[in-house]
C-alpha cells in the first residue's frame, strides 16, 4: 500500500471548528449546503474540538472493492472464531 505524503497547512490558515457551524433546517437543501460550505470554509479539512479532520479519497476499481469486501468478511469470520 502506497501512502501519499500530505503537506502541512499554511500557518495563516485557521481551521473552523465544525461544532461552531450552525445551519437552519428551514432552508431549502441547496441553501443548507451552500451555508455549510460558507461557514466551514473547507469541508475536507476542519477542526472538531482538539482534533483536525482531513478527508481524502482514492479512486478504486470495482475489482478492488470486491476483493476488499471478501477480505473484510474473512477477517470478521476469523475474529469471531477466536
Amino acid at each position: 500500500m502506497q501512502m501519499k505524503e500530505q503537506s502541512a497547512e499554511p500557518a495563516s490558515t485557521i481551521l473552523v471548528d465544525i461544532r461552531d457551524v450552525s445551519v437552519s433546517k428551514e432552508l431549502p437543501r441547496e441553501e443548507r449546503i451552500s451555508e455549510f460550505i460558507r461557514q466551514i470554509k473547507d469541508p475536507y479539512c476542519f477542526k472538531c474540538g482538539r482534533f483536525t479532520v482531513r478527508a481524502s479519497f482514492l479512486r478504486r476499481t470495482a475489482q478492488h472493492w470486491r476483493t476488499a469486501s471478501r477480505e473484510s468478511f474473512a477477517e470478521q469470520r476469523i475474529s469471531k472464531r477466536g
